[in-house]
C-alpha cells in the first residue's frame, strides 16, 4: 500500500477513470477522489472506507496513465479483499466463494441451479410465494456468465 503515497497529485487517473467520469468526486466523500482516493482514504481512516474500493471498474487506465507507476488497479483489488474479510461473516465469505467456483463451472452452476429452482418451488408452496411464476431457472440459465465458462 505504500506504493499510494508516491501520488504527486497530477490528476491523471481521475481523467481516465470511468467511474469517476459518470459519478463525479463527491461521491468518495473525501478529499482524495477518484482510484487514488479509494486507495489512500481507507489508508488515513483505518480502513472504515475500504468499501471505496468497489467504485471501481479495475480496467486499468489508471494505472497506465500514472505518472509514477503506481499499480492502482492492484492496489483496488487489495483493499476490496481486506474489505471483504473485514465485513462479512465468514459463512457469507464461504458462501461467496462457493458461488465463485459454481460460477467458472458450467455443470455445477446448471446442477445449483436446478436443486435451487425445486427448493424454492417446494417452500413457496409453503410460503405462498410465487416462485414459480418468476420463471427463475430460465433466467438464471440465460445470463452471459456460462457463455465462454470453462471446466465441465
Amino acid at each position: 500500500m505504500e506504493d499510494a503515497l508516491r501520488c504527486i497529485r497530477c490528476g491523471a487517473c481521475l481523467n481516465v477513470c470511468p467511474v469517476y467520469q459518470a459519478i463525479g468526486g463527491h461521491a468518495y466523500d473525501s478529499v482524495y477522489p477518484g482510484p487514488i482516493g479509494a486507495i489512500v482514504t481507507p489508508m488515513l481512516t483505518n480502513g472504515q472506507r475500504a468499501e471505496l474500493a468497489h467504485a471501481s471498474t479495475l480496467c486499468g487506465a489508471c494505472t497506465e496513465v500514472c505518472p509514477v507507476g503506481i499499480p492502482l488497479h492492484d492496489l483496488l483489488v487489495r483493499w476490496r479483499a481486506m474489505a471483504v474479510k473485514r465485513c462479512l461473516p465468514w459463512w457469507e465469505r464461504v458462501a461467496l466463494k462457493f458461488y465463485g467456483w459454481v460460477a467458472r463451472h458450467p455443470g455445477a452452476w446448471t446442477r445449483v441451479v436446478r436443486w435451487g429452482t425445486r427448493w424454492f418451488a417446494n417452500h413457496a408452496k409453503r410460503a405462498g410465494l410465487l416462485i414459480r411464476a418468476l420463471h427463475l431457472a430460465e433466467w438464471l440459465m440465460e445470463k452471459p456468465i456460462l457463455q465462454g465458462a470453462e471446466g465441465e
